[in-house]
């Protein structure tokens, strides 16, 4: 695939490219606790230019040394699912105040991402985006409701369905519409493609029941073909996905990545979580296919808040049984072997993703932590980002404090480096 291609390309062409740049004046960090994939060590390492270089035997030369007084240094933070890609100084700035330098936007209108904005997210002191453009669908299956019927009223005002459609989200109930609605994303220049399967395992009972509006989907047998027919226009696929027969066949078509998981959304009986639960044999199928997934698990917390707060409390069996199916799910695919990246569907900052994961016992924080700090080398792997060593892209965070024992980026940054350049915003609003 596309990106495996332009990975190995990468990884071949800048591992004969570690040298210090010629004429670049080199900085050397020391007294750092620096990231090394697995955990922290303590040493020193080189920056020049817009890269990690060697350190120099003879000291720095023409360059300087910097103290960084024993604080911890890791690579830069990933979104994987977020919707607000804005191509703006505040949203720059609130992407990285959080310490978020990468981000996908898995939907978003067409007609948001012109010329101007691709040349602005291809500058060095931006945040680094994605965009799908407008994801692929059937005839009032989602995103169509959520577009038409509630963003048009508080957000595109007075916008309808025609405007919508093609832009925000193109319907596919064929191989003929499949394919000219991927003729026409290659046209917009997607970066990628979004399909919408949702209760697969009841898509004959829903396509024409107008109760499910909003709540259907893709008709599963073409899912194979749209994959398919995308990967041959070059064009990786994601998947918003419900059900664990969704993730089935989503990760049979050959996906390369899950937008949420099963457990993201509440049920209303113990026994409805039964549908939510991954196998082990699910989770070796997707790690053969080298899926990668993006929980958004903390979407379930911020829901029972919100509901705690309105005078709504969910019983306490039900949010437990959610919990449950969470960690379990959480667990068996990082057993597997399966890449767990963080994304938010909501807040820009992924900490509290990252907490609900270990809150719910799916993974340790050494394990959370470790697949945060990998989700922007999965986003961009046409790059060398997501590690501190030479050759790579200098893109990194100090900290104050050991994320492994409390991850809360935007309170710990004491600074933050992007191309190799110090990053200066304003002090924070009370």
């Amino acid at each position: 695939m596309r990106y495996l291609a332009l990975a190995i390309i990468a990884v071949v062409f800048v591992a004969g490219c570690t040298s210090t740049p010629v004429g670049e004046p080199v900085t050397i960090y020391r007294d750092a606790r620096v990231w090394s994939g697995d955990g922290f060590e303590k040493r020193a390492f080189a920056v020049a230019g817009d890269r990690f270089v060697p350190l120099p035997r003879g000291g720095p030369g023409d360059g300087t040394v910097v103290s960084l007084d024993g604080q911890y240094v890791i690579p830069a933070l990933g979104n994987a699912h977020h919707h607000i890609t804005n191509a703006n100084d505040g949203a720059n700035e609130l992407f990285l105040r959080d310490g978020i330098y990468y981000a996908w936007n898995p939907n978003t209108l067409a007609t948001a991402v012109d010329d101007e904005t691709r040349t602005w997210f291809a500058r060095a002191d931006t945040y680094d985006a994605r965009q799908a453009l407008g994801g692929i669908t059937e005839p009032g299956g989602h995103p169509e409701k959520l577009y038409v019927d509630i963003l048009a009223k508080w957000v595109y005002k007075g916008k309808d369905l025609d405007y919508f459609l093609g832009n925000a989200f193109h319907f596919a109930v064929d191989e003929t519409a499949i394919d000219a609605a991927l003729d026409l994303l290659v046209s917009q220049q997607a970066d990628f493609v979004k399909i919408y399967i949702l209760h697969s395992e009841d898509y004959a009972a829903r396509r024409d029941d107008d109760e499910f509006y909003g709540r259907k989907g893709l008709n599963p047998d073409n899912v194979d073909y749209l994959v398919s027919a995308a990967h041959a226009r070059d064009l990786p696929v994601v998947a918003h996905i419900e059900t664990t027969a969704d993730f089935r066949a989503a990760v049979a078509a050959g996906v390369d990545a899950l937008m949420h998981l099963p457990g993201y959304t509440s049920e209303k009986t113990v026994e409805g979580y039964a549908r939510k639960k991954l196998t082990a044999d699910d989770a070796a199928a997707a790690a053969r296919a080298g899926v990668w997934v993006v929980p958004t698990y903390n979407l379930a917390r911020a829901q029972y808040e919100k509901k705690a707060a309105d005078g709504e409390p969910v019983a306490q069996d039900l949010i437990h049984a959610h919990y449950g199916v969470q960690a379990h799910n959480l667990a068996v695919l990082h057993a597997a072997g399966v890449p767990i990246l963080t994304g938010t569907d909501a807040d820009i900052g992924v900490h509290k993703e990252v907490s609900q994961w270990i809150e719910v016992g799916g993974l340790s924080r050494e394990d959370a932590l470790q697949a945060a700090l990998a989700t922007g080398s999965h986003l961009f792997p046409d790059r060398r980002i997501g590690r501190i060593q030479p050759g790579f892209e200098a893109n990194f965070l100090v900290l104050r404090e050991d994320p492994r024992e409390r991850f809360a980026p935007a309170e710990q940054i004491s600074m933050r480096f992007k191309a190799g350049q110090q990053i200066q915003l304003p002090a924070p609003q009370p």
